[in-house]
Order: C-alpha cells, then sequence, then structure tokens
C-alpha cells in the first residue's frame, strides 16, 4: 500500500514534468530515486553527503566512512516494526511505520536538506529497501536529485569482504617498538607513496603505550569497513607500504587475509639500539602523567610478570622514566623477535643505519617490488 501510493504520486510528478510516457510501468524503486551499484555508489558519493538512515544501533556497528546517519526509526521503533512484520505480516509492519514516520517527515527533511550539495543527495539503509526508498520519495519532494545504494549497507559489506580477500603488494616497515615506524609512513604517504596506516584506522599505537590516550576504538565492522575503502582506492599494481603488526591492535584485529598477506610480505626491519628507541617514546610521551603510564603498564601486567611489573612501578615512581621504559620493552622485544623468527627469513632486509627520524625516508623510495 505504502510503495503502491508513492510510486503513484512520484509517477503524477513525473508526468507533469514530462519525464515519463504514460505507458510507464516502473516500480517504486525506480520511479522514487535512482539505484546504484556498489561501485558506482561510492566512486560518486565522493564530494556529496552520505545519509545512513538505519537506527542509530545499527550505524554505530559500522556504516560506510563519512556517512551521516540521520534514522527513520529510532532503535526501538526498527524493534517493533520488526517483530509486528514476523508476527503479523508486511502491510501491518506499514502502518506501523508510517505511524512512527508521519510524525516526523517535517524533521527528517529538515535535518536532510541542509546537507545536500549540487543538488545532490546519496541515501542507504539496510538491504536498499524500504526505509532508503521513503527518505529518497520525502527528498525527491523538493526536486533534489537522490542516489540509492542497491541493495544497501548489506552489499556494502560484501564489498569490503571482497576488498579485504585480494591480493596486495605490500612493503612491510617493521622494527620493534619505538622505532618510528609510524611516523616512517607518514612520511612515505608525503612522498606520494601507497600508505596503510593500521594503527591509525585502530586508533590505537599497537602496544602497551596505546592505552595510554584512552581513545575510543572503532568496532571490528567499522574497521574493517575503513581498511578496504582505502585498500580499494589504491592502484593494486604497485607497492603498498604498511606496518609489521600483531594480529590485535588493541581491541580490533587485523583482518585475516590482510594478515596473512603481510606476514608474507618483504619486511624492511629497522634494527635500530634500545637507547635510540627508548629515546624516541620519551619524546613522544613527555607530557603524560604517572597515572596514565601506570594504567598502560596495568594492561600488560600478566603478561609482563609479577617482578618485572614491581620494578617498573619502582623506576616509575622515582622517576626513572627510561629505566620504566626499558623493563616494558624487554617484554616487547622478544614477542617481536619471536614474530619476526616465524617469517620466511630470506624475506626480511635487515636495515641498520638509519635513526627515528622520520623525514629519512629515502632509502626505501629506492625500494622495489
Amino acid at each position: 500500500m505504502w510503495n503502491s501510493w508513492l510510486a503513484q504520486e512520484k509517477l503524477k510528478w513525473k508526468l507533469e514534468k514530462n519525464d515519463v510516457s504514460h505507458e510507464s510501468g516502473s516500480a517504486f524503486v525506480s520511479l522514487m530515486s535512482d539505484y546504484l551499484s556498489i561501485q558506482s555508489f561510492l566512486s560518486r558519493r565522493q564530494s556529496f553527503s552520505v545519509i545512513d538512515v538505519r537506527s542509530p544501533l545499527e550505524f554505530s556497528r559500522g556504516h560506510i566512512p563519512g556517512a551521516i546517519n540521520i534514522p527513520l526509526f529510532d532503535d526501538k521503533e526498527r524493534a517493533d516494526v520488526g517483530t509486528i512484520y514476523k508476527k503479523s505480516g508486511k502491510n501491518k509492519a506499514i502502518l506501523q511505520g508510517l505511524k512512527y514516520t508521519g510524525e516526523k517527515l517535517q524533521e527528517l527533511a529538515s535535518n536532510i536538506l541542509p546537507l545536500v550539495r549540487e543538488n545532490q543527495v546519496f541515501i542507504y539503509c539496510w538491504r536498499g529497501g524500504m526505509r532508503s526508498g521513503s527518505m529518497g520519495w520525502l527528498v525527491s519532494l523538493f526536486n533534489v536529485n537522490c542516489f540509492l545504494l542497491e541493495r544497501g549497507y548489506k552489499e556494502f559489506r560484501r564489498f569490503v569482504l571482497e576488498v579485504l580477500s585480494r591480493k596486495f603488494l605490500f612493503q612491510v616497515i617493521g622494527g620493534k617498538t619505538g622505532s618510528g615506524k609510524s611516523d616512517i609512513l607518514k612520511e612515505l604517504k608525503k612522498r606520494g607513496e601507497q600508505v596503510i596506516d593500521l594503527e591509525s584506522l585502530a586508533n590505537h599505537k599497537g602496544s602497551a603505550f596505546g592505552y595510554i590516550l584512552k581513545q575510543q576504538q572503532p568496532t571490528q565492522e567499522q574497521f574493517e569497513n575503513m581498511l578496504a575503502i582505502e585498500l580499494n582506492n589504491f592502484d593494486i599494481s604497485k607497492k603498498i607500504w604498511i606496518e609489521d603488526e600483531s594480529r590485535m591492535i588493541g581491541r580490533v584485529a587485523v583482518p585475516k587475509l590482510i594478515w596473512e598477506e603481510i606476514r608474507n610480505s618483504k619486511v624492511f626491519f629497522m634494527d635500530l639500539p634500545v637507547e635510540a628507541r627508548i629515546d624516541y617514546l620519551l619524546s613522544q610521551y613527555t607530557d603524560l602523567d604517572h597515572s596514565q603510564l601506570i594504567d598502560s603498564l596495568n594492561s600488560i601486567s600478566k603478561r609482563l610478570g609479577g617482578n618485572r611489573t614491581k620494578m617498573a612501578e619502582k623506576e616509575l615512581a622515582e622517576g626513572n622514566l627510561a629505566e620504566f621504559c626499558k623493563i616494558i620493552l624487554e617484554y616487547y622485544d622478544s614477542a617481536y623477535e619471536y614474530g619476526l623468527s616465524k617469517r620466511e627469513q630470506s624475506s626480511i632486509q635487515y636495515v641498520k643505519g638509519l635513526n627515528v627520524d622520520p623525514h629519512n625516508v629515502d632509502f626505501f623510495l629506492k625500494q622495489g617490488i
């Protein structure tokens, strides 16, 4: 009923503008807005607003990077409509949906219209069905060109998993904690290289020090979404620089196939003395107070062991930050050395003579695949 009425209203509007013939029998989806494939949707959305009309809970679990959440239903309303659909059928669910949305059409339109750029907006829901179609109809009343994602966010997730299964020409920057690997990646990116910064995407430093700033990490799903979008933008025939990581970066995991690709790729191991790495770490965390460092220590205390934890606490209490770092690095160094030993040794190139100056990337720029 809802679909039929919307289709009739849109058809009347198009007939008045001579946009379609009287013989047109197009379905609701083609009458309301233009549906785009996932590749077309992602490439054409770049300069425009993308609206996710799913519920806040759905959005928080994962969404297309850069999308703005303007939900047609809140979490409770979505649950109610879904329950009614299962128990009483589609028509009653539509009527309940109309009850919820009818009262807030003006608010929805008022939220979306300021986001319209060059008279275009991009909208998606879970399956590319009634929620995005309804919002597309609403926006079209204002003569705005609305583009909907065919098969919705579900199709985007299929696309994400497909991207993460591709083969990439990774060039891996390795080195123990404090080697300045992330800074090297940032400088390579400035020089025009293709770079993936996993720690930045995960919003985590990748070691005990990653817990210090206590920044919120993305969900696993959203981490994968962001990673896939970046990888999809690259030329896969060319090398991509990436940091040597353990499988877990804080609470999120590097997708299995990507991690295996990293482990099987050539790694440039920055072989720096512990003193240089301690100096680097102290320069990075000079403004942190002792409570933050204690929190960081506590996050690995079980793996560090009781004795070394007490020693680190003692050094920190006495203000010996260099010794504090050294104790923690003993644990991380042994863990990294174990991981490095599991690699094919012929894939490791030991790089000596470089310091932690992030601008010192000429060596890497000269490397081929």
